[in-house]
């Protein structure tokens, strides 16, 4: 709805190549007890079992020092490679939209364990950490506002957009705590 006019850059991200999918995965499977190792250049029904109990010994929280992972992977930092992990090396986890059952997991979720997403989306199951912090922040979480935006809110956003640029996070901080950042940069 609003043209930024000094539109800001972010850093480059740099991406993930081959090498550093297969040290991410020797070092993953060199943390689980007992070690597990596969070549993962023949992907034979072995080896798919095997990716299946790593992920799962994973999920299970056995593999847990993520900063020594990184210290393999120079310019990657532990959530870096955790993220990498849950999100693409491991598979298995969903995408797209959520389902009222997944809803009502990550509910539950954060009803026991607050915002400790880690725990939360073992609880979910098919969901990363991450995928399940910006459900609840951007969709579940009772606290937001999801009612029509009045005229004075939309002339408060034209405001701050003027002055913040496309800094969501402070525009909400300031202005919409309890509105979404999503709902706030879609408006």
């Amino acid at each position: 709805m609003f043209a930024v006019e000094n539109a800001t850059t972010r850093p480059l991200r740099r991406t993930w190549t081959p090498k550093e999918d297969q040290i991410l995965r020797r070092e993953v499977q060199a943390q689980c007890n007992p070690p597990l190792f596969y070549s993962f250049s023949d992907p034979t029904p072995a080896l798919l079992s095997g990716i299946y109990v790593l992920t799962k010994t994973v999920i299970r929280g056995e593999v847990n020092d993520w900063c020594r992972i990184a210290t393999k992977l120079p310019g990657r930092s532990n959530k870096d490679c955790r993220k990498r992990w849950f999100n693409s090396v491991a598979g298995g986890l969903k995408k797209g939209t959520w389902t009222k059952s997944e809803d009502d997991l990550l509910r539950r979720g954060v009803e026991d364990y607050g915002h400790r997403w880690t725990l939360v989306a073992e609880v979910v199951r098919s969901r990363s950490a991450d995928q399940c912090a910006k459900r609840w922040q951007q969709s579940l979480d009772p606290d937001l506002d999801h009612s029509e935006w009045t005229e004075s809110e939309d002339t408060i956003l034209a405001d701050a957009v003027r002055k913040w640029g496309r800094h969501w996070r402070d525009i909400q901080a300031r202005h919409f705590p309890a509105r979404s950042k999503n709902d706030i940069k879609n408006r």
